[in-house]
């Protein structure tokens, strides 16, 4: 039993999905703090104290304050006791993991994040966009080729980190109308039929 609540900070993002949604699927109570980003919430006080960055999501456990979407949901997975339990599965759970952060996220979405979507606060690169989108498109396709497996899940035969972290840029790609490809498409569809997923997003809007 975890004696400590779980705060939750943060919503309405790609990233804070991650958290609201591993919550659900952990089946981890926890509470809810709505701060959206960019706002007069993240002047907060308290919100503060656990992230002085004002970075979201973030998370409060008793004395542990935490930040990154990816830290914390690892956190979540080992506080269940749900992550893996082989050394083959969490090796390939945690290269795809990092390779959606950084080639998918980091490198392409959250480009086209800031100077397409927020272009009013950090300039408008037309060149850079372009780029962001040819080279989301050639790194989702090394993950369609991985997910020709046809599986349920990405690793092994149980929800992991990795597909929270790839299903949430699949929910930010096709929002900024960035197609996926047949076999990440049809796993993403799969993912989407998990309560946990739904409930998830419904927090995540909160």
């Amino acid at each position: 039993m975890i004696k400590e609540p779980l705060h939750v900070w943060g919503c309405g993002t790609a990233r804070t999905l991650r958290v609201h949604w591993a919550m659900f699927a952990l089946n981890l109570p926890y509470i809810s703090h709505p701060i959206v980003t960019r706002s007069a919430d993240m002047e907060d006080k308290n919100f503060l104290a656990v992230s002085p960055g004002k970075k979201i999501p973030a998370l409060s456990h008793g004395e542990l304050n935490l930040t990154e979407s990816a830290a914390i949901i690892e956190y979540l997975f080992h506080l269940a006791g749900k992550h893996s339990n082989t050394i083959e599965n969490m090796t390939e759970i945690n290269r795809w993991s990092y390779f959606t952060l950084m080639e998918i996220d980091a490198t392409a979405l959250y480009v086209l994040r800031r100077h397409q979507d927020l272009s009013a606060i950090y300039g408008e690169a037309p060149k850079a966009c372009e780029a962001a989108r040819n080279y989301f498109y050639r790194q989702i396709k090394v993950l369609d080729k991985f997910l020709g497996h046809q599986k349920p899940f990405v690793v092994g035969d149980q929800l992991s980190k990795l597909d929270i972290i790839l299903g949430s840029c699949c929910l930010w790609a096709q929002s900024i109308n960035l197609e996926l490809p047949c076999n990440v498409e049809r796993w993403f569809t799969n993912i989407q039929l998990l309560k946990s997923f739904e409930s998830g997003l419904r927090a995540n809007a909160e």
